[in-house]
């Protein structure tokens, strides 16, 4: 296995070879992998076929998995959403292609730093672009098709799924996660409507397995969230009311004296 010590060092004498005149003693493997990533990164410009980005990308995700260079991640979610917006020419077969963009796909949403985000402009102008037949652009994502709609549908409601299952109840108010589940439940919306815009059994059977997941998951996870926000935001409601009454009784107290004060002189 790569994780062994000493593959490790293996690898690292391989990253270090991309790292010019530097010695190895005082290089860490996370900083020898970044620069090795970077550079490999760059073949994606040169790539004849889907096949060769789906092999790229898989060799990026290995590096970085095993040299622990997180920071990398973002880099290679974006690589992922350029090599989807290229139009591809090659002799892959169905499985082979949707295989690729599959994996592209998971990588570009699940390691991008909002893939809530990415999965939402997809739905929102991707896909629609995509039902009108649009001209092409450079934001265009050329990889979707009625062919691979499938494929990008199962890739992100399970992406969705995992989402949910990141929202865990915990002591104290969260604003941002109530407003990633409001997120969530609008893209699940924009989902639904792909389904009814396309008409496709393969669609419509991934909705219903996919859209079953979702649902189990927000009761398990995301709804004690919920409703312990709820229950703070309640309290936290009761309390502003109970301030604001005694605020209120103060002021009706000053408001007697200063009558009082009139009628004296």
């Amino acid at each position: 296995k790569l994780s062994q010590p000493d593959n490790l060092k293996i690898l690292k004498d391989f990253c270090m070879a991309f790292n010019g005149s530097a010695d190895s003693h005082q290089v860490t493997l996370e900083q020898a992998a970044k620069t090795a990533i970077r550079y490999v990164g760059t073949f994606s410009v040169c790539l004849p076929n889907l096949s060769c980005a789906h092999v790229l990308v898989k060799t990026l995700v290995v590096l970085i998995n095993i040299t622990k260079a997180v920071a990398l991640k973002d880099f290679v979610a974006e690589l992922s959403g350029k090599l989807l917006k290229k139009c591809w020419q090659g002799d892959e077969t169905t499985q082979q292609r949707n295989e690729a963009i599959s994996y592209l796909l998971k990588y570009h949403v699940a390691w991008s730093n909002d893939g809530l985000e990415k999965i939402e402009v997809i739905c929102a102008n991707a896909i629609p672009a995509t039902l009108e037949e649009a001209e092409v652009d450079d934001d265009k994502y050329q990889s979707l098709s009625s062919q691979t709609l499938p494929c990008y549908y199962r890739v992100m409601m399970a992406e969705l799924v995992n989402h949910l299952k990141t929202v865990r109840a915990s002591s104290e108010e969260d604003s941002q996660k109530l407003m990633q589940l409001e997120i969530s439940a609008r893209i699940l919306c924009m989902m639904i409507q792909v389904v009814k815009a396309f008409d496709k059994r393969s669609v419509l059977g991934i909705a219903l397995r996919c859209g079953q997941q979702y649902v189990d998951t927000f009761l398990k996870c995301s709804m004690p969230f919920w409703i312990l926000s709820f229950e703070i935001t309640r309290m936290k409601f009761y309390s502003y009311l109970n301030h604001f009454s005694k605020v209120h009784g103060v002021c009706s107290i000053f408001v007697l004296i200063l009558r009082f004060i009139k009628m004296l002189l």
